[in-house]
């Protein structure tokens, strides 16, 4: 996940499907999340403008 942390402010397509593990999720603004805890899964959110604004685990 650190790895990915230069992707943060760019464009969510910036990102290359290769370099994302196999669980992760994608949520933007005014995605419904469920509250299941996984921390193996990637967590990327992106806000309005398509732009990542964050990268975590769970």
């Amino acid at each position: 996940m650190e790895a990915l942390q230069e992707y943060v402010g760019r464009p969510r397509t910036s990102v290359a499907a290769s370099v994302l593990p196999d669980n992760y999720r994608v949520l933007g603004p005014r995605s419904v999340v469920t509250m299941d805890y996984q921390q193996d899964r990637l967590t990327v959110r992106i806000d309005a403008r398509d732009r990542i604004e964050s990268i975590s685990c769970g």
